[in-house]
């Protein structure tokens, strides 16, 4: 590390955190106050964790602008890994208005789609509902 630079100064280039392993909206919220959205990408850490419940918290639990949930649910990993711009996946950077707000969650109401009940602090409460 460079003295000239502090610790803080790599986030976003070569440090990033993950919301993988607790949808903690205070812990989000004070990293994104200190490190900043760029440094952030959404992950689930599956099996472990619940794919959709992890969605419905991001989507629907997470109080932050429309923009910032897109780059940490989608922009922010597509910087980091550039080539998933590449053949076979051909992802872009997406608007708010492209990919809905967050553009994680499930459908709800969608023929055939499992509706997943809301967020909440206890593993044991999050169950499907059919």
């Amino acid at each position: 590390m460079r003295k000239d630079r502090l610790v803080r100064d790599y986030f976003g280039t070569q440090l990033f955190i993950t919301t993988s392993g607790h949808f903690s909206t205070p812990a989000l919220l004070c990293a994104m106050q200190e490190i900043g959205t760029r440094s952030i990408l959404f992950s689930i850490d599956y099996p472990y964790e619940s794919i959709p419940n992890g969605c419905v918290w991001f989507d629907e639990h997470v109080p932050i602008s429309p923009g910032d949930l897109v780059d940490i649910g989608r922009n922010n990993a597509l910087r980091v890994f550039p080539r998933l711009a590449q053949e076979p996946h051909s992802l872009e950077e997406k608007q708010p208005h492209e990919c809905g707000v967050g553009g994680l969650g499930l459908r709800k109401g969608a023929e055939g789609e499992v509706e997943y009940g809301l967020y909440n602090s206890h593993w044991s409460e999050r169950t499907a509902r059919r």
